[in-house]
């Protein structure tokens, strides 16, 4: 369980999102949604996110709409991967257009715990995620999902820039 408070950061690299937005966009190709999910330590207040996990994953697309579906199977196999203080913080997936947390998104969590936070990417990432100002940012908290505003993530995620 994790509670989000007023000074709690998510921080993560920039190669973690362009690896993010990489495979997000190879599957909008395909007119597919994708998923993935970020794995990182809680290091105080922050959620410091250290790597990304690509599931096996089911896409369908057809003339009702996408999907994408990751089997227990697949979440449990990651859980396995987790080492020393690890964590799987994050929820990451794509929509065809708008960002928000839709009716299946909500009844089919892959988490849904206090602190869980699921971030919807829109138009299939073909834009840079950057700041994830353009995405819907979720957080479970008090028995629901709450969508950040974009003054909120702007203060909740810190991205990391490489220094050369």
């Amino acid at each position: 369980m994790l509670k989000i408070e007023a000074n709690t950061k998510l921080r993560v690299t920039a190669q973690i999102i362009t690896e993010t937005e990489q495979f997000l966009r190879q599957k909008g190709q395909c007119r597919e949604e994708g998923r993935v999910y970020w794995i990182g330590e809680l290091i105080g207040p922050i959620i410091k996110i250290t790597r990304l996990h690509i599931p096996e994953q089911i896409s369908e697309s057809s003339i009702w709409g996408v999907s994408v579906e990751v089997r227990k199977k697949e979440r449990l196999a990651m859980m396995e991967t987790l080492q020393g203080n690890e964590r799987v913080f994050v929820k990451l997936h794509s929509h065809p257009q708008e960002a928000y947390m839709s009716e299946t998104d909500i009844r089919n969590p892959s988490f849904k715990h206090e602190g869980a936070i699921s971030i919807v990417v829109p138009n299939f990432s073909r834009n840079p995620m950057g700041e994830l100002l353009d995405c819907s940012v979720n957080i479970f908290t008090a028995g629901e999902w709450r969508e950040l505003t974009r003054e909120m993530v702007s203060r909740f995620v810190e991205v990391q820039y490489e220094r050369v």
